[in-house]
């Protein structure tokens, strides 16, 4: 059935979005449906401390331009092969970097999702917990930012697939070998990995195309003023 579409014009921005769809901004907690789906962010929206945001498998979440989730809280974004969650833009004509990012300073449990056009997919910065796993990066700047993942709380990323994203698939700075990359699949990105600032993540088990822009391999910065234990990730450093 063809569903009716209405269009919105902001700062010179195009954004079509279906009639009916869900509006979110602000302050969320409890579950957001397949039922309500899809959810468009008009604003930034945030997971407060002490509260707990569940989004169902199959949900879309349409990002207006530069507007992001915060996570103080907890995050489950838990989808399936047949019903990922999907973070997008909400723009008509879609490109990287047009909403902001998925910023977790809680705790995190994403798989199964799907996450396209924003300027970092998900940042980690120093979170209590998170573990994404089965899940898609493609058409961001960057898939996954890792900043200050230093403490003893192990992070994990794995069997995720980082594609077309023009800067780096991964860019890793000040984190440690509590944060585990394992069983990831890098092609046509700016570089895989990026890594730098004394950086020694715990990598294994990563293929890549030989499509990359810069290299087919994780790229390391010349910021490193003490020694550390390099993994074998399974490609070239």
């Amino acid at each position: 059935m063809r569903i009716p579409r209405q269009v919105f014009f902001m700062i010179g921005l195009v954004f079509v979005i279906p009639i009916g769809a869900a509006e979110i901004c602000g302050s969320l907690s409890g579950t957001l449906t397949l039922a309500e789906s899809p959810y468009t962010a008009t604003c930034d929206i945030s997971v407060g401390s002490g509260d707990t945001l569940t989004i169902e498998p199959g949900v879309e979440i349409r990002f207006y331009a530069g507007t992001a989730l915060q996570v103080d809280g907890t995050l489950t974004a838990w989808g399936s092969s047949s019903a990922p969650i999907v973070f997008t833009s909400a723009e008509a004509s879609p490109a990287a970097g047009d909403w902001d990012k998925i910023l977790v300073n809680g705790s995190a449990t994403i798989h199964e999702a799907v996450f396209r056009y924003a300027g970092i997919g998900i940042r980690d910065s120093g979170s209590a917990y998170l573990d994404v796993a089965d899940s898609s990066f493609r058409f961001n700047h960057f898939g996954i930012h890792t900043w200050y993942s230093n403490g003893t709380q192990c992070h994990s990323v794995s069997e995720c697939e980082f594609s077309d994203n023009d800067q780096a698939g991964m860019l890793i700075n000040y984190t440690k070998s509590n944060f585990v990359v394992s069983d990831c699949s890098f092609q046509r990105n700016g570089v895989p990995i990026h890594m730098d600032y004394e950086s020694c993540p715990t990598l294994s088990g990563l293929t890549v195309g030989e499509s990359n822009q810069y290299c087919n391999c994780v790229q390391t910065g010349t910021n490193y003023t003490e020694s550390i234990t390099l993994t074998s990730p399974g490609i070239p450093y």
